[in-house]
This record gives structure tokens, C-alpha cells and sequence, in this order.
């Protein structure tokens, strides 16, 4: 599993090729095979990412439990809430490290979507910018 500066690598690196990817080029009116070609990628590290954030969620549940049980059974303070006894949880540094890939793992996925979302748009664009020019150019 890769670590929190890996993931946060990662999130750089997938900005960098959204900006590629995202941007208005009249080359790829030519084709919508690329937007496909590229949208396709897109679906495939979202797919990727998603296997990630389970794992990670899947961990992250498991030490919660862990973590409940140690402070409900073992620990030597008597705790009396569950908001105190989340309170202990939540700040146990195995768990902190855990939820922080969580939470990036979940705005790496979310910027995907939107990634997504752009290229599907992007496509749309083409077919108002085609018939724009044949508008323009007398050919209806």
C-alpha cells in the first residue's frame, strides 16, 4: 500500500495531466477518439483508486474495532461516553495516519469524477464548435 506522500504524489501528477488532458484544442475536433482514448484512462485510474480507497476503508474500520475494544476492555482509565471513547480513537496516531489516506484517497476520487465530468463535457463542446462552423461557413 503507498504511503500518504505517495498518494499526495500521485494527486500532483493527476492535476498535471488533467490540465493536459482538459484544455480546448481544435486538433481534437478532428477526432473524438482521443477524448474517448482519454476518458477511458481517466475510468481506468478512478477504477484504480477506488480499489485503494476500500482497502484503506477496510483498514480503517478494522482499527476502529481494534481500537474500541483495547479502550473499552484493557485500558486502564474507565471511560464512560462514547464521545470520550471516540475522542481516543481518533487520536491514536496509527488511526490519524490511516484516516488522513482516507481522506485523500476520497479527494483523489472525487477530482477524478470531476475530470470525468470535463471530458464528457469536452465532448458536447466539439459537436457546438462543428456545427458552429458549419453555421458560419454556409453548410447546413
Amino acid at each position: 500500500m503507498k504511503t500518504y506522500e505517495q498518494f499526495l504524489e500521485d494527486l500532483k501528477k493527476l492535476r498535471i495531466l488533467a490540465q493536459k488532458h482538459c484544455i480546448f484544442n481544435k486538433e481534437e475536433f478532428e477526432s473524438n477518439f482521443e477524448i474517448a482514448t482519454k476518458l477511458a484512462k481517466w475510468v481506468d485510474l478512478k477504477q484504480q483508486y477506488l480499489m485503494y480507497y476500500q482497502q484503506i476503508e477496510q483498514d480503517k474500520n478494522k482499527l476502529y474495532r481494534d481500537l474500541y475494544e483495547y479502550y473499552k476492555t484493557e485500558y486502564h482509565l474507565n471511560i464512560e461516553t462514547k464521545d470520550e471513547l471516540r475522542l481516543f480513537i481518533e487520536t491514536d496516531k496509527n488511526y490519524q495516519e490511516i484516516f488522513q489516506k482516507y481522506k485523500l484517497l476520497k479527494q483523489i476520487i472525487k477530482f477524478i469524477d470531476d475530470v470525468i465530468d470535463v471530458l464528457k463535457n469536452k465532448l458536447w463542446e466539439i459537436k457546438y464548435y462543428i456545427d458552429w462552423q458549419k453555421f458560419i461557413n454556409g453548410v447546413v
